[in-house]
């Protein structure tokens, strides 16, 4: 028996759908339509609050106020902020430290950041670059230093030379691992392909990153290597 056919959508729907961080609930009062910001969590395993929850400081469960959040846009904050530019598929002019809490970082900043201040923590967090990643779930790591290292080598994010980067970026190729290099994983993952380098505007938002389209490759596993496994990698 053949399906039924999806009923046609309406414009309204259609924009309504570009307002909403789709497959994402708030932790702190339940809600499914989480319009414009998305306040994600970089300690707890999956921990969402909508923006009247963050700035209401409402922690529930085994989540703490110190955590660190990342802000996430939908589409159409994106095209509200950008208005007059073209709309970046990626976009994320800053990020949070996972560890530490510091807002600000561009991609680049952030790697020197955490190799400079956090070389040796070892605390299982979720990466900000990963989880830029639309409809994802990120494994959490337990060295964000090696993670980046291994994993975000370069940065995706912004060109080199960009008038927003107050430091030079790493190269803007953007490698996923390939089969046959193996991980010791703190939790199940996949990842595996090849990313695209994406440029960004020079315009600036503390603490805002954006979401790469659908179909995009699936997110680096999370892994716990030493300082002398990454050198005989």
């Amino acid at each position: 028996m053949d399906s039924p056919r999806n009923p046609p959508v309406s414009p309204d729907e259609q924009y309504l759908e570009t307002l909403i961080h789709w497959d994402v609930n708030c932790d702190g009062c339940g809600s499914s339509r989480l319009i414009h910001y998305r306040y994600k969590c970089l300690r707890c395993p999956d921990y969402d609050l909508c923006a009247d929850c963050h700035e209401n400081g409402v922690t529930t469960g085994q989540h703490e106020q110190d955590h660190p959040f990342q802000c996430l846009l939908d589409r159409a904050a994106r095209e509200l902020f950008f208005a007059g530019e073209q709309t970046p598929d990626l976009c994320a002019d800053s990020y949070t430290c996972p560890l530490c809490g510091g807002m600000g970082m561009s991609a680049g900043e952030l790697m020197r950041h955490c190799q400079m201040e956090h070389r040796l923590v070892r605390l299982s967090v979720i990466c900000p670059l990963c989880v830029a990643v639309p409809a994802s779930h990120p494994n959490r790591v337990n060295n964000i230093t090696t993670h980046l290292i291994l994993w975000h080598p370069a940065s995706p994010l912004r060109a080199p030379g960009s008038p927003s980067s107050s430091f030079a970026e790493p190269h803007s190729e953007f490698l996923w691992p390939q089969q046959g290099l193996e991980f010791t994983a703190t939790e199940p993952s996949t990842g595996f392909g090849m990313a695209t380098h994406h440029t960004l505007p020079s315009a600036q938002m503390p603490q805002v990153r954006f979401l790469l389209p659908r179909g995009t490759p699936p997110l680096a596993p999370s892994e716990d290597l030493s300082d002398d496994e990454i050198v005989e990698m």
